[in-house]
């Protein structure tokens, strides 16, 4: 897999299974000059152990009367991650739908490293880390921007079921060998 490259601006650009991945919306944010580092062989920022997948800048509605992000906060952060996730491997929730499964998520995890301010950009990380019968599980780590520090980490699972039923049925293989394919570091199973 090729790694990241510096264009002409010292933007740093991941590359992800041969594909840029600005095509994708995947920037890794940190530019020359910044507090923060790359790693150039996973594109990952510094203490940014999983793929970028998403980022966000903090509004004022996301905190509490501290003035930091309310905890809670933290758990739609995730899942936006995870929907990101999907997106990006080219199975969106419209597809999942079109392909007769559904997911459904049974347990979410989160660990607390650190704050968020009104109006801190932050970028969020995840990959499928295991495969199940009938469950996947993300790890997921969410960091500042500007120096890398995290600020949360934690997993969901997500189980695959028939939507007509909520019964639970088999990760369908098709989006086992896609997530094979878009990881760097394949799930265990």
């Amino acid at each position: 897999m090729p790694g990241p490259r510096r264009s002409d601006t010292e933007s740093v650009q991941c590359r992800h299974n041969g594909v840029v991945c600005h095509a994708r919306q995947r920037w890794c944010r940190l530019r020359a000059g910044s507090t923060g580092t790359v790693n150039f062989e996973t594109g990952a920022t510094r203490g940014m152990d999983l793929p970028q997948i998403w980022e966000n800048r903090v509004r004022f509605e996301e905190t509490d009367r501290q003035g930091i992000v309310f905890y809670g906060n933290y758990v739609t952060f995730q899942d936006e991650t995870i929907t990101q996730y999907f997106r990006e491997t080219g199975v969106g929730y419209p597809d999942i739908e079109s392909r007769g499964w559904d997911v459904h998520v049974v347990n979410v995890e989160l660990n607390y490293h650190g704050q968020a301010d009104v109006g801190d950009e932050l970028v969020h990380g995840a990959r499928v880390d295991s495969f199940g019968t009938s469950s996947m599980t993300f790890e997921y780590a969410a960091h500042q921007a500007d120096n890398g520090s995290r600020i949360a980490d934690g997993t969901v699972t997500h189980v695959t079921v028939d939507p007509a039923t909520g019964d639970p049925v088999r990760v369908p293989e098709e989006f086992r060998e896609t997530v094979r394919r878009f990881q760097d570091e394949p799930p265990t199973e």
